[in-house]
């Protein structure tokens, strides 16, 4: 079944400027990936598209040529997910087929509550309810209680900015384990910490736990968008030496103020 009919997506302007990968590409192989962009928002499957190189080239407009060049900067820049099998190219965006897993969840949740609207229904999920055990249910609630403070506690470890209160963080905690595995979490504020603490990394920004679990602020660390890489030295000044002047740490900083708010 066809998705339902979004008009946009989110688009920040400051992380398509400034990434370091991306302004070593080609003007033309820029306006390749933006328009990759927009047809993965219009996809069917949401976020993923696989195809032959030829249909490639007639959906973006490019000759086979530019195509490939295209493909070529990319096994070297890495700003896209692409795979090829059997002639086939498959080009993926992990955030737009994250928000949509998101959007389908929550449509299957309102559904469920409107299937459940009806008296009879009611009253048979407050019986099923009831009938469940209480050492059941206080069994699920202490689960979800110790993955939330083992990540609390991990985030302490690492001595970033270190809390006392646990309670004040459990919300955002709980937000962000609806999108993420409790292993991802953990492996990204590892992450930021290497960052932070090594002397081959630009970034030296401190968050405390609440902003660094802000969506964009944890998705730039998740393993899967190599934030090793992307935020080592050497990667800032081969950016630097081919766009313009370098760009300073506390131009970085403020930068990465934007994700406060």
């Amino acid at each position: 079944m066809a998705k339902k009919h979004l008009p946009s997506f989110q688009f920040y302007p400051a992380d398509w400027l400034k990434d370091p990968k991306l302004k070593r590409c080609s003007f033309q192989n820029k306006g390749i990936w933006i328009d990759i962009l927009c047809y993965l928002h219009e996809s069917d499957t949401r976020g993923k598209i696989t195809a032959t190189p030829s249909e490639w080239c007639r959906l973006i407009g490019c000759s086979e040529e530019e195509f490939n060049e295209f493909l070529s900067e990319n096994s070297l820049k890495k700003i896209a997910d692409i795979s090829q099998c059997n002639g086939f190219v498959t080009i993926k965006n992990r955030r737009m087929i994250r928000d949509e897993r998101a959007r389908q969840s929550t449509r299957d949740r309102v559904k469920k509550h409107r299937c459940n609207a009806s008296v009879t229904a009611l009253k048979q999920k407050c019986n099923a309810y009831s009938s469940s055990s209480s050492s059941d249910i206080s069994s699920d609630i202490n689960n979800i209680y110790i993955v939330h403070k083992r990540i609390f506690e991990h985030w302490n470890s690492k001595r970033i900015i270190k809390h006392k209160s646990f309670e004040k963080f459990k919300s955002v905690i709980n937000s962000r384990l609806k999108d993420y595995s409790e292993e991802e979490i953990t492996q990204a504020i590892d992450n930021y910490h290497t960052v932070l603490t090594g002397d081959e990394y630009f970034w030296s920004y401190k968050w405390g736990l609440d902003d660094f679990l802000k969506p964009d602020n944890l998705d730039r660390f998740l393993t899967e968008n190599k934030p090793l890489e992307n935020f080592r030295k050497e990667v800032k000044n081969e950016s630097a030496k081919r766009t313009g002047p370098r760009i300073t740490e506390l131009e970085f900083d403020k930068y990465a103020r934007i994700y406060e708010s």
